[in-house]
């Protein structure tokens, strides 16, 4: 890892390159007083020294609790002191509770000049350990390459929703370009990692949405009398999902209770609409009260995709995510899953896989008799104790010290989430 001193002289020599490249874009100086810079260094939350070794987090939006990649990135960083985060945007009201500084750096239609220049000024003086980037826009993954370069840290990708392949947000010779200075690659789950390395030919790891070790549930939970209702779980990322799953229970008589954020500004929502849908919401709840609320539902439900008919980003953006729910549901749980859409997504594969739960599509009667299957208490046994011997392969313990191992050999440090995730391709590494 570079010392100061190191970063010190790659800061000077990037901004000399940086002064020889302006394209009449006004002097380095001009930049450095630019909005960008502005929203930049006028948006500390705690103030770190700037002696004290970072990493820099870059994401597009604010990282909260409000939805999923939030919650595995603060997850996974868990105690890790020396966090810069960086985004490009707000979603969420500027609700940030992540990292000892956080930044916002509106980067919409910046040049590259423009760029190095907030990342210079987002790191200046300051040694960094790595660059970690979630990235769903171009904005947030150029800022990110700026940032590595700048500071000489290796850059570290973590792929959790495809953005550049089955949704073409990302153009794919940018993605190129930054998978090629990327140290190491992780997707969460297989699917994305195999479509990612037939695409680009380089080797992808796996990080999957890891639950905390303290809320994996080790031992079979003891006798207890279910609710009637199975649970809806976490956030449904399209409302056509949601109106065809309330017309399915409507049909077929059942209920719902949904622990998510039915308030996502996507769903449009209004509180009539909820509230003539057979779904009780409860909002967002607390992970550790959220384990124990599942453990009194025969099931959770997973809406997704059709992959078929009209396709929108949702559709799309389904057809290689796995929702990290379904990981929480099992692990700390035991829940039985059942996946509402497509056989084909990754959602229905990984619960197909690990036999724990059904697959069926927006269909009343189809529904009602999985519902009815997975009630049984026979069938309960079964799939709860598959989910039991699951579970301790979900968990994030020693995740900080296997990421870092992982970085700094370049390769994922073990098997451990290959064996849960198998290849269906060998990989295919560019020299």
């Amino acid at each position: 890892m570079m010392d100061q001193f190191s970063t010190l002289g790659r800061l000077d020599m990037l901004r000399r390159l940086l002064r020889s490249r302006l394209d009449g874009a006004g002097s380095l100086e001009a930049l450095e007083t630019s909005p960008f810079v502005q929203r930049v260094a006028g948006s500390s939350v705690k103030g770190a020294a700037r002696s004290v070794p970072v990493d820099v987090m870059v994401t597009p939006g604010e990282l909260n609790d409000l939805h999923g990649t939030g919650f595995l990135v603060k997850r996974v960083f868990a105690g890790r002191e020396g966090i810069v985060s960086l985004r490009v945007r707000d979603d969420y009201g500027g609700v940030h509770d992540f990292g000892e500084e956080a930044h916002l750096v509106p980067l919409r239609g910046a040049r590259r000049a423009e760029v190095y220049s907030a990342a210079l000024a987002a790191v200046r003086g300051r040694p960094v350990r790595a660059v970690y980037s979630v990235p769903y826009t171009s904005e947030d993954l150029t800022l990110a390459m700026a940032v590595s370069d700048v500071s000489g840290a290796p850059l570290c990708l973590w792929e959790m929703d495809d953005q550049c392949i089955a949704v073409p947000n990302i153009p794919r010779p940018l993605m190129r370009e930054f998978l090629e200075k990327c140290r190491i690659r992780f997707a969460t789950h297989a699917e994305l990692r195999d479509a990612y390395e037939e695409a680009f030919g380089l080797a992808f790891g796996i990080l999957p949405a890891v639950v905390p070790t303290r809320l994996v549930r080790k031992d079979p939970l003891p006798a207890w009398e279910p609710r009637a209702h199975g649970a809806l779980l976490g956030s449904v990322w399209s409302r056509r999902w949601l109106d065809q799953l309330a017309e399915v229970l409507e049909r077929g008589g059942e209920r719902l209770e949904w622990y998510g954020n039915h308030q996502a500004p996507g769903l449009r929502l209004a509180p009539d609409d909820l509230a003539a849908m057979p779904i009780e919401p409860h909002g967002v709840v607390k992970e550790p009260a959220l384990a124990e609320a599942l453990t009194r539902h025969p099931f959770v439900v997973v809406p997704t995709s059709e992959l078929q008919g009209e396709v929108s980003e949702a559709e799309a953006l389904a057809a290689l995510s796995l929702p990290g729910r379904i990981l929480f549901a099992v692990a700390a749980a035991h829940s039985p899953v059942l996946v509402v859409g497509s056989e084909r997504t990754p959602a229905a594969a990984f619960v197909r896989r690990h036999a724990i739960g059904d697959v069926v599509p927006y269909d009343a009667s189809a529904f009602s008799a999985a519902a009815a299957r997975l009630r049984r208490p026979e069938k309960q046994a079964e799939l709860r104790e598959n989910a039991r011997m699951l579970a301790p392969s979900l968990s994030d313990s020693g995740i900080g010290d296997w990421l870092e191992q992982s970085i700094a050999a370049g390769a994922p440090r073990d098997d451990r989430f290959e064996r849960l995730f198998p290849r269906a391709a060998p990989t295919r590494e560019t020299s």
